[in-house]
């Protein structure tokens, strides 16, 4: 047997050995690339409730936000949209002027199809209504006072194709 051979399983061997180790910070080198948390295990959301907070929170964030990301969801939520939009306005991220049109495009989406709301409570737009009042008393762009006029009649709209199913 040649020496090479012994030398190949041995360099195996070990760079497997290495691959188990965990260094003194308690993470793989070769995992902590950014993607996980320090303790590597994945996010686990306590509930739908956190799920949809996130989700709207990444929306809001995204500097170009794609419109169809995130739709599925965004259908199903209504009103709860603009409670989960205001938790993380009140968690202090700063509002520009692309988030409040991707605010305007979240809501229209949540009202899309109404009647794929899941909770029949979120198909009337309480808390919509409340937070298109105060994005257009909180602003002086005519543009954005025209949009957030066109989007309160959209919903109004859209809630009144589902009034009936509400009263339940």
């Amino acid at each position: 047997m040649t020496p090479f051979i012994p030398a190949v399983i041995i360099l195996a061997i070990s760079g497997f050995v290495y691959g188990q180790n965990t260094p003194a910070t308690g993470t793989p080198g070769f995992i902590n690339l950014g993607r996980l948390k320090p303790d590597n295990k994945p996010h686990v959301f306590s509930g739908p409730e956190e799920f949809h907070v996130v989700m709207v929170r990444r929306k809001m964030l995204q500097s170009n936000p794609n419109p169809t990301t995130g739709s599925p969801q965004l259908h199903r939520m209504g009103d709860e949209a603009a409670v989960n939009i205001m938790k993380v306005l009140g968690e202090g991220v700063p509002l520009s002027d692309t988030n409040e049109f991707t605010i305007l495009d979240m809501i229209h989406t949540a009202f899309e199809f109404p009647e794929a709301i899941m909770v029949p409570f979120d198909r009337h737009p309480d808390a919509t209504s409340f937070l298109l009042r105060w994005m257009d008393s909180s602003t002086q762009d005519q543009d954005l006072k025209e949009r957030i006029g066109q989007t309160r009649q959209y919903v109004q709209a859209a809630a009144g194709k589902v009034a009936p199913a509400c009263t339940q």
